[in-house]
């Protein structure tokens, strides 16, 4: 069967960063010697089979067979390698069509055999990752360590200090803030930091970016364009080894990106809109975030909080509202909101 996601929400880390981030350190080494990794071959056929029963079955490549449960987000890989929508095959099953389901998949998975072999990861008996056995695990625990050494190197130390964490068998996102050097400008305080995310299942790249955070409602800013994407990498064999200098290396840019975030706010917090225009930046975040009506809270809070009638008080009411959101879709509307703030022009 396939096993659905949790929500995905940031939790408010407490206490001393290096005690917070040990604690998470120990608990994913933990959960490490939960995973087991295998290769499917090809042969002759798609290596990974579907059964009646909606679970999957294969064969590693030294002989033993697998069958089992697989989660959700393993089956949209599955069902992308293979060709067929994952939807489709969960919609057959749901109205009592599994076998039509089961031949979809193998006529599809039979046109479009791959020469790969395939990595196969699972967590406590449940396939969690579908991949190429050419990608590279980054381990949780592995990217928490770099990190923990990263923002204990003596020219960062004390200054970034653990804000919010969102860990599971999937995915990290974590973020630091600056408390000490704020970004204040007019009306506006923010303070600099940074995000960190990572998958154990190829849910997106390791990937550190630029965050502005708002202390008054927690809510904050991810900026990606003009280098606010302080590192990325999606394959690097090496990474125990150096991965806690390209953090350093990384967090070596926070400076110019602070110069030039306090530009941007200035011309945001100075940029005032006039009835036509934010109606202008509504519809868009409606028709680009696909909020539909939702943009109606948008607009509560334009007229209760965030009242200045500006460019900067819409990016914070986006901001704000993305806190109702999922963790995947917060991010998205909290990087919406920064590239909203990059392009401000005067």
């Amino acid at each position: 069967m396939i096993i659905k996601s949790e929500k995905e929400v940031l939790a408010n880390a407490k206490g001393k960063t290096l005690e917070v981030m040990d604690s998470y350190i120990n608990k994913a080494e933990e959960m490490s010697f939960y995973w087991d990794e295998y290769k499917a071959v090809p042969k002759g056929s798609f290596p990974i089979h579907l059964t009646d029963e909606l679970d999957v079955s294969y064969m590693d490549a030294s002989g033993y067979a697998h069958c089992g449960d697989i989660s959700e987000y393993a089956f949209s890989q599955l069902c992308g390698k293979v060709g067929v929508p994952a939807a489709y095959i969960k919609k057959c099953f749901a109205n009592g069509l599994g076998e039509l389901a089961v031949h979809n998949y193998q006529e599809w998975s039979r046109k479009n055999l791959s020469e790969d072999n395939l990595l196969i990861r699972e967590y406590d008996g449940v396939v969690r990752a579908v991949l190429s056995d050419r990608y590279n695990v980054f381990n949780t625990a592995s990217v928490l360590k770099n990190l923990r050494d990263a923002v204990e190197d003596p020219r960062f130390k004390n200054r970034y200090e653990l804000s919010q964490i969102f860990m599971d068998t999937d995915k990290l996102h974590i973020r630091f803030v600056d408390f000490d050097n704020k970004i204040r400008v007019g009306n506006t305080e923010l303070n600099p930091g940074f995000t960190v995310s990572s998958s154990d299942v190829g849910d997106g790249s390791l990937n550190i970016k630029y965050f502005l955070y708002r202390f008054a409602c927690t809510n904050g800013i991810v900026v990606v364009k003009n280098g606010g994407i302080l590192f990325r990498q999606t394959h690097l064999k090496n990474f125990d080894e150096i991965g806690g200098t390209l953090f350093v290396n990384a967090l070596e840019n926070m400076e110019a990106l602070n110069e030039f975030s306090a530009r941007q706010v200035a011309l945001a917090e100075n940029k005032h809109l006039s009835m036509d225009e934010m109606q202008m930046y509504l519809m868009r975040a409606k028709r680009e975030l696909h909020i539909g009506n939702k943009v109606e809270k948008i607009e509560e809070l334009l007229d209760t909080t965030y009242t200045d009638r500006n460019l900067i008080s819409f990016i914070h009411a986006i901001t704000e509202n993305a806190q109702n959101y999922t963790l995947a879709t917060r991010l998205e509307h909290e990087k919406w909101a920064g590239d909203i703030l990059a392009n401000t022009a005067a």
